[in-house]
């Protein structure tokens, strides 16, 4: 039909959206601009830069590093699943570098685009389980690990996390708070004692309510406040 129907059909469907609503909704008005032809599927890379956190820099794998960090993890965020530029994760980053991760056994979950976990290993961790329901993301955890030459000593699982079969050293969660309460039903049994658990994706509103639950089984060490967000370090004792 062309570009005109195109825009006289969003027209219409927005007049009766704003006919029918319960809510104001303003004009809703449509408006069409021209753009000079680009390079999209490589303009974006220009607002990506390397990300440095203490020691650890997250670097988009197609730029050079060329900072102080002696740790340097590369990321291929063309997937979307995680890039080190939000708060949660980069205090996620900040907090792990507490912890003495030579040879220890962690477990990364919602691990995104691997960057926590990934992290983890080129920390001196020697065994990273990467979990995520989303099929795409552990694609990517997978492809960055390669990426990052780790992959040989990360493990990737692709669904729901059964916790009652393995214990680990070292758990880093950014989640939310809903689903960091409910997990916290059997995280705990699968922290080795004198273990870490990372967890963060806290508003500030519902922070003191988690760290109120996972009080129960664990110590606070560090709390971390960036922007709307919170992270936390607690230890197993």
């Amino acid at each position: 039909f062309g570009k005109d129907f195109e825009i006289e059909s969003l027209k219409h469907s927005l007049d009766v959206f704003r006919e029918n609503s319960a809510f104001p909704t303003g004009s809703l008005s449509v408006r069409v601009d021209s753009v000079k032809d680009s390079d999209w599927a490589n303009e974006w890379r220009k607002y990506y830069h390397p990300i440095e956190r203490e020691n650890v820099a997250i670097v988009p794998c197609w730029l050079k590093y060329g900072g102080n960090c002696d740790i340097k993890v590369f990321i291929d965020p063309g997937m979307a699943f995680g890039t080190g530029r939000h708060e949660t994760t980069a205090m996620c980053v900040s907090l792990l570098q507490k912890i003495d991760l030579n040879s220890k056994i962690v477990l990364d979950i919602g691990c995104g685009s691997g960057i926590l976990g990934i992290s983890a290993l080129k920390c001196g961790a020697k065994h990273c389980v990467m979990s995520d329901i989303d099929s795409n993301a552990i694609i990517s955890a997978r492809e960055n690990s390669q990426l990052n030459g780790v992959s040989e000593s990360a493990e990737f699982v692709c669904g729901n996390l059964n916790l009652s079969e393995n214990r680990y050293d070292v758990v880093l969660a950014n989640l939310t708070a809903d689903i960091l309460l409910r997990l916290f039903e059997t995280l705990p049994e699968a922290v080795n004692s004198g273990g870490y658990v990372v967890i963060s994706g806290l508003i500030h509103e519902r922070a003191d309510e988690v760290l109120q639950k996972y009080s129960e089984k664990f110590k606070l060490v560090e709390r971390l406040c960036e922007g709307e967000w919170q992270a936390m370090l607690l230890n197993k004792e």
